[in-house]
């Protein structure tokens, strides 16, 4: 069954009209956790929108604390759920990371991020499995 994505304010939808990434009902399978790595490479790709070009110095540096966290946040469940204890679930990332990217002003590269991670997720795990965007 393909996945269907829909987006809305920024950020997918599963094909059951749950925010999430599509891999919410998956236990910590290689698909899943490749994908979560996918968006946290991502997200320092974006954090990087930060920086003064060709210097040390941060322009923004409200923004790249949100990126750290989000970072944080994304490395911590793939830790916990590879140990297989706590959460096992993802559903709990995308609402907490949406609500930070929201506040700082990121919600674009975070929604990249995501359907970046989907896409070469889906590409890579699922190769005959069509994607309707």
């Amino acid at each position: 069954m393909p996945i269907t994505l829909v987006l809305d304010q920024g950020l997918p939808r599963d094909h059951s009209g749950r925010r999430g990434t599509g891999f919410s009902e998956l236990s910590m399978d290689s698909s899943n956790a490749r994908f979560w790595a996918l968006v946290a490479f991502n997200l320092t790709v974006a954090a990087r929108e930060t920086y003064v070009p060709q210097t040390e110095e941060i322009a923004e540096p409200a923004k790249l604390r949100t990126y750290n966290e989000m970072l944080h946040l994304i490395s911590s469940y793939l830790v916990t759920a590879q140990t297989g204890v706590g959460v096992q679930s993802d559903s709990w990332l995308i609402p907490a990371l949406t609500e930070m990217a929201e506040r700082s002003g990121v919600a674009g590269s975070l929604k990249w991020a995501i359907e970046d991670a989907q896409r070469k997720t889906l590409r890579t795990s699922h190769p005959k499995r069509e994607i309707d965007e």
